[in-house]
């Protein structure tokens, strides 16, 4: 067999398998329901952090922000719900991954465990893809650094550096 199925062939799946694939839904799908529950307290919590300072004069008084600081602490939260956005979506293909390799074993439904696999391999090339901006986002962050230094930015672009590598 060099990789290829013809038509003609089937896969089966043995007993093994199976018992393996139900251990699999049933520890996705946990993982997943705590990784969604996490992920909106992690989303509240993150709304409310980054626009306290925004609606509190008190503490924008004695802080003394700027026009600058806002846009800055404004992207800093486009960062952050882009991150939250990313990780529901990775969670979400995961958790449609473990809703049809049950459906696949309970009803023994082949159709079901195929598109199975299509959800994980969405879930695999999203977070190729996530690795990827994050690497490219970790190269090119010092060079912004180096640039803002230059500019006299210093202070937001060490802020800046510091979340992005912490």
């Amino acid at each position: 067999m060099d990789g290829n199925l013809d038509f003609e062939e089937k896969l089966e799946v043995n007993k093994d398998a199976i018992v393996h694939l139900k251990g699999i839904y049933k520890l996705i799908n946990f993982s997943c329901i705590v990784g969604f529950i996490i992920t909106g307290i992690m989303f509240i919590f993150g709304i409310c952090f980054f626009l306290m300072p925004f609606f509190s004069s008190r503490v924008r008084d004695k802080n003394g922000f700027d026009a600058e600081d806002d846009i800055f602490e404004l992207f800093i939260l486009f960062v952050f719900l882009v991150s939250i956005a990313a990780i529901f979506f990775l969670l979400y293909f995961l958790y449609r991954f473990s809703i049809n390799i049950k459906k696949a074993v309970e009803e023994n439904n082949s159709k079901a465990l195929a598109t199975s696999f299509r959800y994980l391999k969405i879930h695999y090339k999203l977070l190729l893809v996530i690795l990827g901006l994050t690497l490219l986002f970790n190269i090119f962050s010092p060079l912004a650094f180096l640039m803002a230094q230059k500019f006299k930015f210093h202070k937001k672009a060490l802020r800046f550096q510091v979340f992005f590598f912490f």
